[in-house]
């Protein structure tokens, strides 16, 4: 009956790991690997030699998270990441028009873990806005 269901991730962390290391490279690429100029204090010094290591650490806290998104089932990672939408695609179109028909006729027709479903007709891919 259901080919495949996607479900909707909040990507806030992922985004903001990007800007962060882009901010870095930046930084790092303005100043050609050198410290800023008149900055004459070690830990200055020390601080921005490490900008490669930093772009490491966020590169490898990326694909630790993305990893997360398609084999964490843990309720804790579920919770702080799952928006609430999922997208079911049927293998056929009867099968969604049963679903549809059941739900409309049926505020209660889709219950999960105690909490009733909302059920709509998705968007046609002409009326999506890549």
């Amino acid at each position: 009956m259901v080919k495949s269901i996607s479900l909707c991730y909040n990507l806030t962390r992922i985004e903001t790991l990007r800007e962060n290391r882009d901010s870095l490279i930046e930084q790092h690429l303005e100043n050609k690997g050198r410290p800023p100029r008149g900055s004459h204090d070690d830990d200055v010094e020390d601080r921005f030699s490490t900008i490669p290591h930093k772009v490491d650490f966020i590169n490898d806290s990326e694909i630790v998270l993305k990893k997360q998104f398609g084999t964490d089932s843990s309720v804790l990672f579920n919770m702080t990441h799952f928006v609430g939408k999922a997208f079911i695609s049927f293998q056929y179109q009867h099968f969604r028009d049963y679903i549809l028909e059941k739900a409309e006729s049926s505020s209660t027709f889709l219950n999960y873990n105690g909490s009733y479903l909302h059920v709509s007709k998705a968007l046609h891919p002409h009326e999506i806005i890549w």
